[in-house]
């Protein structure tokens, strides 16, 4: 096993090294090619048409509901279009770069894969010095490298670093070593079908920063989403649907149902959760099965 010593040498020395390079390499003038950067793990790019267009596939799980998530970004582009059947797109400059946001619900049982067809506009090229922002993005990555080596340092990663760098260090096997994090995973296995804002002051964690952590613990499939109105209920991914809605239902809206009745009914209720149902709508339908 390698001290940490030793990988936060090996990450600066590989970020040196990508600077060095691309010092070496860079042409006056560059004419760089659009890429595809992922910050959702249920979209892949599919496949690079041309220059300017790229194939992409977001796979949709059971009765899932995207409400304007980002699915990546855009780099070295001057314009970005995208579009796909049954999607509710928005493209947004951030910086650099243009991000894509989508909209969209699953009502089925089964998995749905979604084809996103982009364009991306070449850029006129860039100016015959190395932009700075470059060699910023270098000495990010290095640091971030490092101080991912410790909790204490993911904290700061996720204080200071923009958010596709701090997306990068994520994944389900690391996505519970944060203190914080672990702390509100727990807070959701406690307390199935609980809003963001009960567990800020049930942990007395800032909104913002919960926010954030749930969106990571959603996007590795450690926890779930379901809509009430203008309300997101999360849960854990694993439990099933009639193992944590019968303590949500008499907790939050004081009516006792069995899990069976869930099991029985569990396709109309999770149709009614993906579109963002009432509380009132969610009510009847849950007396009706019990």
């Amino acid at each position: 096993m390698k001290a940490p010593g030793h990988e936060a040498a090996l990450a600066l020395l590989a970020s040196v090294a990508l600077g060095i390079a691309l010092v070496l390499y860079y042409q006056p003038t560059v004419y760089a090619s659009p890429s595809f950067l992922p910050l959702d793990s249920r979209v892949t790019l599919f496949k690079t048409l041309n220059s300017t267009d790229m194939l992409l596939v977001l796979s949709l799980p059971p009765y899932a509901q995207l409400e304007k998530t980002r699915l990546g970004c855009i780099a070295n582009a001057s314009s970005v279009e995208a579009t796909a059947p049954g999607l509710s797109l928005e493209v947004r400059r951030e910086g650099g770069l243009y991000c894509i946001y989508a909209s969209a619900v699953n009502p089925t049982p089964q998995f749905t894969s979604v084809e996103v067809r982009v364009h991306a506009a070449l850029l006129q090229g860039q100016t015959e010095q190395l932009p700075a922002a470059l060699l910023v993005a270098v000495a990010a990555v290095g640091a971030a490298s490092y101080l991912s080596l410790t909790e204490k340092g993911r904290d700061i990663v996720f204080r200071v670093a923009s958010v596709p760098v701090a997306y990068a260090l994520v994944n389900r096997e690391n996505a519970l070593r944060n203190a914080r994090r672990r702390l509100i995973y727990e807070y959701v296995r406690r307390n199935p079908g609980v809003g963001p804002r009960a567990i800020s002051r049930g942990l007395g964690i800032s909104f913002g920063e919960v926010q954030w952590h749930l969106s990571v613990l959603e996007r590795v499939g450690l926890v779930a989403r379901a809509s009430l109105v203008k309300r997101a209920l999360y849960y854990p991914a694993e439990t099933p649907l009639h193992e944590w809605l019968p303590s949500f239902a008499r907790r939050e809206l004081g009516i006792r149902v069995r899990p069976e009745h869930v099991q029985r009914n569990e396709y109309r209720i999770r149709v009614l959760l993906a579109k963002g149902c009432t509380v009132a709508e969610l009510k009847a339908l849950l007396a009706s099965t019990s």
